[in-house]
């Protein structure tokens, strides 16, 4: 269920949400858009 690229260190679910460490900064930048704009 899990993809591994964010199954590092420990596994822990804290590791997990860290996407932004593997993910490219175009990736992260447009989901935090995307959440921002979905809040408002």
């Amino acid at each position: 269920m899990y993809d591994p690229r964010y199954s590092y260190d420990n596994g822990s679910k804290a590791n997990q949400i860290r996407f932004w460490k593997v993910e490219a900064n175009y990736v992260v930048g447009k989901l935090m858009g995307d959440l921002l704009q979905f809040v408002d």
